[in-house]
């Protein structure tokens, strides 16, 4: 036995049924546009630049320098963006000085190295010179010791030269008094 308090069963399906139909349908609606609808909005302002944001850092961490990803927006995502081309631009930079630098230091080592071998060469011929040089010294050392000794030698000869000089000085004067007293006795 079917009790109807108000409205009978069949009209308040009637009534209800395009309502909630309507409510079914916009329910529906809802879920899609929540579902594909923040899908597609979170995708251009979220997905896509933290995808382009992620191929940069993978092709930099494989050593494509490079890479410059887009700047999209102008949101914290677009700040994140442009400090991560900034930062890529730098390190190219400090690669290419880096490379400039080491290559200007191969130079400035091949040109201290070639310094080091002709200094190398002159210390030896330096110690060649005084080598010879010493040789000279010494031997010219002996020369003037033997000098040295043959003038000694010669003084005293000579010595003994002015000696029989002033003898026969000596015996010329007498020689010379007795021709002047000879020569007087003579007269």
């Amino acid at each position: 036995m079917i009790s109807e308090v108000g409205f009978p069963y069949v009209r308040f399906r009637e009534f209800m049924h395009p309502s909630v139909m309507w409510l079914a349908v916009m329910l529906g609606a809802c879920i899609l546009v929540i579902r594909f609808g923040f899908q597609a909005f979170f995708s251009g302002f979220l997905l896509i630049p933290l995808r382009n944001l992620s191929r940069g850092v993978h092709a930099v961490d494989s050593g494509d320098l490079d890479v410059r990803v887009p700047v999209r927006n102008e949101d914290e995502f677009g700040n994140i963006t442009r400090s991560f081309n900034t930062m890529v631009s730098t390190i190219r930079r400090m690669i290419h000085s880096i490379v400039t630098n080491s290559h200007e230091i191969e130079v400035v080592s091949g040109d201290l190295s070639e310094s080091s071998l002709r200094l190398s060469d002159i210390a030896r011929e330096l110690t060649s010179i005084v080598e010879q040089t010493s040789a000279a010294y010494e031997e010219m050392s002996a020369s003037f010791e033997s000098n040295m000794e043959s003038i000694r030698e010669q003084m005293e000869n000579s010595e003994s030269v002015r000696d029989q000089i002033n003898e026969i000085n000596e015996g010329g004067i007498q020689l010379s008094h007795r021709g002047g007293k000879a020569e007087s006795r003579l007269r």
